[in-house]
C-alpha cells in the first residue's frame, strides 16, 4: 500500500527548475500520493490547497506578515510579491521577489494508472544578511508547512 503522508524527494541536478536563479542557497522537494484521478490539473490542486489550508498555517502566515512589515519586507498580500507561471496543465510555478530573498515553488501533478502524486519543490536565493537571518528561521518551519499542506490533499 502506498503511503498517504508527504515525504521528502530528491531534486535532480538536471531539473530545469534549478535554472530559475543564478545561485541557489536552499532547495527541497516533497511529494504525496493521492488516489488516482483525484485531480485533473495543477490548478485544481492549488485551488484545493488554498481551501483546505490548515488553520495553524493561516495563523502562522498572519504572524509572519505582521512581523515582516516591521522591517519593510513584502507580505503575501503585496500585489507585486507573488508571480504565477503555468508551465503546463500539470505544473504551476509561484515566485516571490523581495529585497532580502527570492523564492520559487513548483507544484507538479503526476498521474499513473494506479495513483497520482503531487510534488512541491522550493528554491531560495538570499540577497543579504536580512535574507540569511530570515531564512535561517524559516527553513526549519518550511518543511512542516509543505508537508501539512500536501497531507491535507488526502483529507
Amino acid at each position: 500500500m502506498t503511503s498517504k503522508k508527504a515525504y521528502s524527494i530528491p531534486i535532480s541536478n538536471h531539473d530545469p527548475f534549478l535554472n530559475e536563479f543564478d545561485r541557489i542557497d536552499f532547495s527541497d522537494a516533497f511529494e504525496v500520493h493521492v488516489k488516482a484521478n483525484t485531480f485533473s490539473s495543477a490548478q485544481e490542486v492549488i485551488d484545493i490547497l488554498l481551501k483546505k489550508s490548515p488553520d495553524w498555517i493561516s495563523w502562522a502566515m498572519k504572524m509572519r506578515n505582521q512581523a515582516v512589515q516591521l522591517v519593510g519586507l513584502k507580505t503575501e498580500n503585496s500585489s507585486d510579491f507573488i508571480q504565477t507561471k503555468q508551465i503546463d496543465p500539470n505544473s504551476i510555478q509561484f515566485s516571490g521577489f523581495d529585497k532580502h530573498l527570492n523564492f520559487a515553488c513548483l507544484i507538479q501533478l503526476n498521474s499513473s494508472n494506479a495513483d497520482q502524486t503531487v510534488s512541491l519543490k522550493t528554491i531560495v536565493k538570499t540577497h543579504n544578511m536580512t535574507g540569511k537571518l530570515y531564512f535561517a528561521i524559516v527553513q526549519h518551519i518550511h518543511p512542516k508547512v509543505v508537508c501539512s499542506l500536501l497531507n491535507s490533499l488526502n483529507h
